[in-house]
């Protein structure tokens, strides 16, 4: 291991960052996690742990949201999950929205933006900015929580999702129709959309229906208990997806 790496390895220890966070910093194929405990060890040093994060009810939220939306947990082999989250650039200010609550509690790593091939575009390619958050205990359990067998499932944790839930999770999946709003769960089971379903009419007072092609429509009755809880974590990237016309509820 070069000098100048063995360094930056042992600078970032000091400041506090988990031997994963190590690694990830260094970025050097060459190195393992292995290594970098091995040379710990061997200053007589002791490996950082994670910081204790308390789960608050935006932080829960952000992440029942993003998992029945666009969200993903990584499965790690060797150590913890992250949450990984991202849109088309046009939602830039979205996704910066969210990378800014998890700044908050310490769990974000850098904000990138990618070229993706796609030739259903004009150019060929499409533009998406994208983020995974750090590797946390957290995050692992949010993934024995969300998936088995490698898929993701709707569990009983939904029943802790409020209205800044709900938002996220429309904001990452959701359109308006001419009359009412639609949620895009296509990827579920139709168990799983049935629960969905349950989840809006029960706590949210949203009547809606299952269509043949496993979107949840939320009828036109229910349009503006929809509109008002949206219209109060919107931000102007994403105002398009809103009826503006509401009425009190």
């Amino acid at each position: 291991m070069k000098n100048t790496t063995v360094n930056q390895i042992l600078d970032f220890h000091s400041q506090g960052k988990t031997n994963i966070e190590i690694l990830e910093l260094i970025n050097d194929d060459t190195i393992s996690i292995k290594n970098i405990c091995s040379l710990i060890n061997r200053k007589g040093l002791n490996s950082n742990k994670h910081k204790e994060i308390t789960i608050t009810n935006e932080l829960n939220n952000l992440i029942i949201g993003s998992m029945l939306g666009d969200g993903h947990i990584t499965k790690e082999k060797n150590y913890n999950s992250k949450l990984s989250l991202a849109h088309s650039i046009k939602q830039e200010s979205y996704l910066k929205y969210k990378f800014n609550i998890l700044k908050k509690y310490e769990l974000v790593n850098k904000f990138c933006k990618y070229k993706i091939h796609n030739n259903r575009y004009k150019n060929g390619f499409i533009e998406e900015v994208r983020f995974k958050s750090k590797a946390h205990p957290i995050f692992s359990n949010y993934r024995d929580i969300f998936y088995k067998n490698n898929v993701k499932y709707i569990p009983n944790k939904i029943e802790e999702l409020d209205e800044f839930g709900l938002s996220i999770w429309y904001f990452d999946d959701g359109n308006k129709t001419k009359y009412g709003y639609q949620l895009n769960t296509q990827n579920f089971t139709i168990t799983d959309i049935k629960k969905l379903s349950l989840l809006l009419k029960t706590k949210f007072n949203i009547n809606n229906t299952i269509h043949k092609n496993k979107t949840i429509y939320i009828l036109s009755d229910s349009k503006d208990i929809l509109t008002n809880i949206l219209n109060k974590y919107s931000i102007p990237c994403v105002d398009y997806k809103i009826h503006r016309k509401t009425s009190p509820v």
